[in-house]
């Protein structure tokens, strides 16, 4: 664990940390930030340093006299952390942030934006994977760089809608109406009653974006929120925009997210989902692309009732590709999770003569390896497998193929997160074999 210096109130605008990680080797699990409330705590702010620029200036007193000296601000912050540390357990932490992947030798940055009204200190945890799991005995690394504090409006690629829409802004040009900001709603029959962080950690309500769907809206009419404009993403480097939505009421419509040529403002359509989705937040993710300078855009449009309100949290957009989520929201028919189904991913037939083994999918918790799965990291998650109690005999194979895609004149780029792994192998037995 990492802990900052003791922290005084954010005020209403927030404030943004920065930073870069690394995550490598097969022991590492992952890396959070965390807000560590502390709310007995005096914060003292240190007073800005006074130069006297006349040494000889009879006001000072002279060493010898009998001074009055104050202790310094940072002693008793520094005494606050110490009780802190004796008495810490993270019961009352708040996740903030966290990352999973290995970033094969690479630095990423990470950013946040969080508002606090009490004294707090920020914690950065580099977590192992736990005890009991094989990969403790191999090396693996966590890094964290260069981590500071400032102006929440330096944190452009995150939004917690805190104190504002971080540079997301309206479309006045193509839609109906405007998103507001909303810090939780009083009907039981439409909206979140707290945004995404403090439904799932407890704690003080924060800030979300929402579509009201009241009167005088119209069934069909749309509110668009906008990104500031992207360069062309490289080929060979999309982006992946990560959220989390909340979508109650009978009323529903449908939220969509575009990306919006600048030069002819055409705008595509590359994640929608409609309906009821119950009084739970729940993230989505799409991969971001483009060959020409763009806009991405939040669409929201109204349902059939006025008991239709979309909500939007917790925006962060980082380097490297991703499957789309929930599957059943992306255009790309191969993407998949495998947290719901197989999305039309099957073993090809007996009558096929193409293998001699099924994939199957399977929880995390049934399984000795591995213990989580690679989308949400938990023992709850799924993913597909090749059991090994199905080998027969050496030079099997099992297939997993595709449902037929449309063409493309493009080069395609197919991204996907692998498991070898036989913890009952010696190091002289024969080669578990080979993923293609």
């Amino acid at each position: 664990m990492l802990i900052s210096p003791l922290q005084g109130t954010t005020g209403a605008e927030g404030v943004c940390v920065k930073y870069w990680y690394s995550i490598g080797g097969l022991s590492a699990d992952r890396v959070r930030v965390l807000l560590h409330p502390m709310p007995q705590a005096k914060y003292i702010k240190p007073k800005p340093s006074v130069v006297n620029e006349n040494p000889t200036d009879s006001t000072t007193s002279p060493a010898g006299e009998d001074a009055q000296c104050e202790p310094h601000p940072s002693d008793s912050n520094h005494d606050a952390f110490l009780h802190m540390l004796r008495d810490y357990d993270g019961s009352g932490d708040v996740v903030l942030w966290e990352a999973r992947d290995n970033t094969v030798g690479e630095w990423k940055e990470g950013q946040i934006v969080y508002t606090y009204n009490m004294p707090h200190a920020i914690i950065v945890e580099g977590i192992p994977v736990s005890h009991g799991d094989f990969n403790r005995r191999f090396r693996g690394y966590i890094a964290i760089d260069e981590l500071n504090f400032a102006e929440p409006s330096e944190c452009g690629a995150f939004c917690t809608f805190e104190a504002g829409t971080c540079g997301w802004v309206q479309d006045e040009e193509d839609d109906d109406f405007n998103w507001s900001l909303s810090r939780g709603s009083l009907s039981q029959s439409t909206g979140p009653p707290r945004d995404r962080s403090a439904s799932e950690n407890g704690g003080m309500t924060g800030g979300f974006a929402v579509i009201d769907s009241s009167y005088p809206r119209r069934p069909g009419d749309r509110a668009r929120l906008m990104t500031e404009e992207f360069q062309a993403t490289d080929p060979d480097s999309p982006l992946c925009m990560r959220f989390w939505t909340h979508m109650h009421g009978v009323g529903i419509g449908t939220l969509r997210v575009l990306i919006i040529n600048t030069q002819d403002r055409k705008p595509q359509t590359i994640w929608e989902i409609s309906g009821e989705a119950g009084k739970i937040w729940y993230q989505g993710q799409v991969p971001i692309s483009s060959s020409t300078p763009f806009k991405i855009a939040f669409e929201g449009e109204v349902g059939l009732t006025n008991l239709g309100d979309i909500a939007l949290d917790d925006i962060s957009i980082i380097q490297g590709p991703c499957p789309s989520a929930p599957q059943v929201a992306g255009n790309n028919l191969g993407d998949c999770t495998f947290e719901v189904d197989e999305c039309g991913w099957i073993n090809p037939g007996i009558r096929d003569r193409l293998d001699e083994i099924d994939w199957i999918r399977t929880i995390a918790s049934e399984n000795r390896e591995p213990k989580t799965d690679h989308t949400i990291g938990t023992p709850q998650g799924f993913f597909m497998i090749v059991p090994k109690s199905a080998v027969q005999r050496g030079g099997d194979r099992a297939w997993l193929r595709s449902i037929t895609m449309k063409g493309s004149p493009e080069v395609m780029c197919v991204s996907f997160w692998y498991y070898i792994s036989d913890p009952t192998s010696e190091p002289s037995a024969p080669s578990l074999g080979s993923l293609t």
